[in-house]
């Protein structure tokens, strides 16, 4: 459920009224997922061939009760100001990837190549009735909003391993071709999308003796929006505002540079550059004609962030791992749009995670986790400083097979993110409070001899994060 309040002001900085809302969900939601793996050998030199066939569907329904009111400044209902929906609304997400992954060792470098197909259907719908007095539920068409996206994407990528003396070189290239369409049953309209990108990524390192290593990194990646920022229908706030999402959203594309040292395996020093081209977030907009206020995700942000990092280990003692981490960085975040104005801002992190062992046979132990983000520049706004601790204990049992653990996230809620924006001279500052902190219980035991650990990802888990 929602509940939300707020209070509007005259033009002489009075309490004109306070609005609030109340809304209530239903949402019920399953997934499936199918993953058929193989890897075929063909020498024992390490010639091998992967292949990853995926399936992923998530199907959710919702509805709910929506009532909104306004109230006088002495707390009495302000006439004619009740007003009340119900919706119901559908999200039928449909992926289907293949990949294929070929690593051919030979004398003069480790050469891997491979290819993946993906292809997405997302359907969704929202259904909006107005609610009269009577009960009565009549339907509203300039909310409601039914709409499918496509999206299939073709990529060919191959990656270059060598090592010689004290070199180590990588060069790797990526090349992804996408084709997306977009239909609104409400108003008939297309919106057709095709486009090629290429995302080189180069390292270099030098191993100058057993105490130096020095290292550069390079390499390009693309982050593409989640397939509910693409659907353009209205989710109501409060009487006066909403979000909708957006069909005409575009990838934002990330260049990363890093020059590190590392010295002992114990400090890291780095110098970074990241460039973020076509960023997109979320924009809120009031409008003056209609006294409404909707939030919609733009592409208008180009952002330089660079900085220096270090990250230190201490090994005081064999029952405490220890690890520290410390960023000092400036970020330039550039808006396209001439009602947002340009932001930048020096800012700092640090971090501090730590393990610590109670007995020799290191089965209990316990874990104690903290950093914070001093103020920063969140896309084209800036955010308030936040933080967060974590505290957890481990105990293993019965020669390792036993474990227990119970963990407690965010110990203080102290990780909540506020950011204030400045949008056609109006400060607007938004909150994010979700449900940061919980305590969780863990057991689990192995009956087998061996215990397995090997990991392996699926061929469609970026898709899968764009769609949850």
């Amino acid at each position: 459920s929602d509940h939300v309040n707020n209070p509007i002001y005259n033009l002489s900085g009075g309490l004109d009224s306070t609005l609030h809302t109340y809304a209530t969900y239903h949402p019920v939601a399953n997934s499936n997922a199918i993953n058929l793996h193989t890897i075929i050998l063909f020498d024992t030199a390490g010639k091998k061939l992967t292949l990853n066939a995926d399936y992923f569907g998530y199907y959710r329904t919702d509805r709910s009760n929506f009532e909104s009111n306004s109230f006088t400044p002495d707390g009495n209902l302000k006439p004619l100001s009740r007003t009340r929906y119900f919706d119901t609304n559908k999200q039928d997400i449909d992926i289907y990837t293949f990949k294929a992954d070929a690593d051919i060792p030979t004398p003069f470098a480790n050469i891997s190549f491979g290819g993946k197909l993906s292809f997405i259907n997302n359907y969704s719908n929202v259904f909006y009735y107005k609610k009269t007095e009577q009960n009565d539920l009549v339907y509203d068409d300039n909310l409601s909003n039914e709409f499918n996206y496509t999206e299939n994407t073709q990529a060919l990528y191959a990656n270059l391993e060598k090592e010689k003396n004290k070199w180590k070189y990588q060069a790797g290239l990526r090349t992804e071709i996408t084709q997306t369409k977009g239909y609104s049953y409400t108003l008939s309209q297309t919106t057709i999308n095709n486009y090629v990108k290429f995302f080189p990524s180069i390292l270099a390192s030098y191993q100058a003796d057993k105490n130096d290593l020095f290292a550069f990194t390079f390499g390009k990646r693309i982050n593409r929006p989640t397939f509910w920022n693409l659907n353009p229908f209205k989710s109501l706030y409060t009487a006066y505002s909403y979000s909708e999402g957006n069909p005409y959203l575009q990838p934002e594309y990330n260049s990363n540079f890093e020059l590190s040292h590392k010295l002992k395996n114990n400090l890291t020093s780095a110098l970074f550059l990241n460039i973020s081209n076509n960023g997109f977030t979320n924009v809120t907009i009031a409008n003056n004609d209609t006294n409404l206020v909707y939030t919609i995700p733009l592409n208008f942000i180009k952002t330089y962030r660079y900085g220096i990092s270090e990250n230190y280990s201490l090994h005081i003692f064999p029952s405490l791992e220890n690890n520290n981490q410390v960023s000092f960085y400036r970020v330039n975040a550039q808006s396209a749009l001439p009602n947002i104005q340009d932001v930048n801002r020096y800012s700092l992190y640090i971090a501090t995670n730590n393990t610590f062992y109670f007995n020799k046979e290191k089965t209990i132990g316990a874990a104690l986790n903290f950093w914070y983000q001093f103020p920063e520049i969140d896309h084209i706004g800036v955010s308030d400083a936040y933080s967060k601790l974590d505290i957890g204990l481990t105990v293993l049992s019965l020669q390792k097979r036993l474990s227990i653990t119970l963990n407690l996230n965010d110990a203080f809620r102290s990780s909540a993110l506020a950011v204030t924006t400045n949008v056609n001279g109006i400060k607007e500052k938004f909150t994010n409070f979700q449900i940061n902190r919980y305590l969780q219980l863990a057991v689990s035991y192995n009956f087998g001899k061996h215990s397995s650990n090997a990991e392996r990802t699926t061929g469609n888990q970026d898709e899968r994060e764009r769609a949850l």
